[in-house]
């Protein structure tokens, strides 16, 4: 999620985003987060989200269930951004799965880190909606 924050855009650490701020920064792509945060509820029914700030990169919706982080999602002018940690099983189910080769790719580069390896995908497509959410059924299966 190494993005820079653009001024102005979900960066006020004292005013949590509300949907119409989501849907002014998205876009079209809101109806993606919808679909991401609901889709991420039926396959993990005990996660839930909540808005947290990082001064690196302004406000990020962060999903987990009791034991872990499952998505970060980060809203930016008209696609989100979206990252995971990979635990070792996750990881491997991803490279031996169909998701596309460049991620796949992304991941074999990927340094790992204590949490797991990391995973990231801008979504404006709903390919790309598939695509995370198939990273988040890896995970939860592990």
């Amino acid at each position: 999620m190494g993005e820079p924050v653009e001024a102005g855009l979900l960066a006020d650490a004292g005013k949590k985003p509300s949907d119409a701020d989501v849907r002014e920064v998205l876009g079209r792509a809101f109806t993606h987060w919808r679909t991401l945060v609901d889709g991420v509820a039926g396959i993990e029914p005990n996660a839930a989200g909540a808005w947290r700030f990082y001064k690196s990169s302004g406000w990020t919706f962060v999903i987990r269930d009791k034991k872990r982080n499952l998505l970060y999602l980060r809203p930016v002018k008209g696609k989100i951004l979206t990252s995971m940690a990979l635990g070792e099983a996750a990881y491997k189910a991803a490279l031996a799965s169909e998701l596309p080769e460049d991620l796949r790719a992304e991941l074999r580069a990927a340094p790992k880190y204590p949490e797991g390896r990391p995973a990231r995908v801008g979504v404006r497509t709903q390919a790309e909606v598939k695509t995370v959410l198939k990273l988040i059924e890896l995970k939860a299966a592990r």
